[in-house]
C-alpha cells in the first residue's frame, strides 16, 4: 500500500520539472518577437537598423555556430533583403540601411548545420 503513495510523489514531481524546463517556450527572452521555427523558436530583436535573431530550444540557447539566414523585409518602402550572419552564443545579426517602420512584414529563413531550413514571419510593432 505504500507504493502507490511512492509513485504519486514521483509522478508530481517528474511533471513540476518538466513544466519548469518549459517556463520560457512560447514567451520572449530578448525583448523581441517570438516565434517558432518547427524544432526551435526564433526571437527578432528590431533596434535602429540593426537586427538580432535569437534561436533557443525551449529556451535553452542554440548554437549558430555555421549557421546561415536572412531576412526580407516587406514594408511600404517596398522590399529588402538583409543577410544574416553569427554572433554570439545564440544569435545571428544583420543591418539595414534605415529603421523599418512599424508594421513591417519580416520572413526568417535560417539554416542551422546539420538542420532543415526554417521559416517564420513576424511583423515589427
Amino acid at each position: 500500500m505504500k507504493l502507490i503513495p511512492i509513485l504519486t510523489a514521483a509522478v508530481i514531481a517528474m511533471t513540476s520539472s518538466l513544466a519548469l524546463a518549459h517556463a520560457e517556450h512560447g514567451q520572449p527572452q530578448y525583448g523581441g518577437i517570438y516565434g517558432e521555427a518547427g524544432i526551435f523558436q526564433l526571437e527578432l530583436v528590431a533596434k535602429d537598423k540593426q537586427f538580432v535573431l535569437y534561436v533557443t530550444d525551449h529556451g535553452e540557447p542554440m548554437s549558430t555556430k555555421g549557421a546561415t539566414g536572412k531576412l526580407i523585409l516587406l514594408g511600404s518602402d517596398g522590399k529588402r533583403d538583409v543577410e544574416l550572419k553569427p554572433a554570439g552564443e545564440n544569435q545571428l545579426t544583420g543591418k539595414v540601411s534605415a529603421k523599418p517602420a512599424k508594421g513591417t512584414k519580416v520572413v526568417a529563413t535560417i539554416t542551422l548545420p546539420g538542420k532543415k531550413t526554417a521559416t517564420v514571419r513576424f511583423v515589427l510593432e
